[in-house]
């Protein structure tokens, strides 16, 4: 990489902290839940291709999942209101992070499972696009 590319790098790497860190909690809930319903959605097409075989590709997206949920769960704990709107999001969030955190040990890499862990995939894009239209709501 040259000295320019690095540099760019760098200041990338500054920007986008101070970018995310000026956003509201309730825009930064928003962009991880978009974040998460992607992820979750390429779980589900990953899973539906039976070819793939390697499900340590799958636990590395389900620890990306896991990164926007705890990130949600951070900023929606951190909101104050007593807004019906910010109850929503909040139970919303709250709801996406214990279904993630209780279907990550279902990654066994069987293939009995695939079917059942393609539709946890879909329920958790799902209640991810559910929470992104709350939180673009308020």
């Amino acid at each position: 990489m040259t000295l320019t590319g690095r540099v760019f790098v760098c200041l990338l790497a500054m920007v986008f902290p101070a970018l995310a860190a000026n956003m509201n909690p309730a825009a930064q809930i928003a962009t991880e839940a978009k974040t998460a319903a992607a992820t979750a959605s390429e779980m589900e097409a990953w899973l539906k291709n039976k070819n793939n075989k390697d499900f340590a590709a799958l636990e590395a997206k389900m620890e990306q999942l896991r990164k926007s949920t705890g990130e949600i769960h951070t900023l929606a704990s951190g909101l104050n209101s007593t807004s019906p709107n910010i109850d929503r999001v909040k139970q919303l969030a709250e709801l996406l992070n214990v279904f993630v955190e209780n279907k990550k040990n279902h990654l066994t890499g069987d293939e009995k499972n695939r079917s059942y862990l393609r539709a946890m995939a879909k329920g958790i894009a799902e209640r991810a696009e559910k929470l992104r239209i709350a939180a673009e709501g308020l």
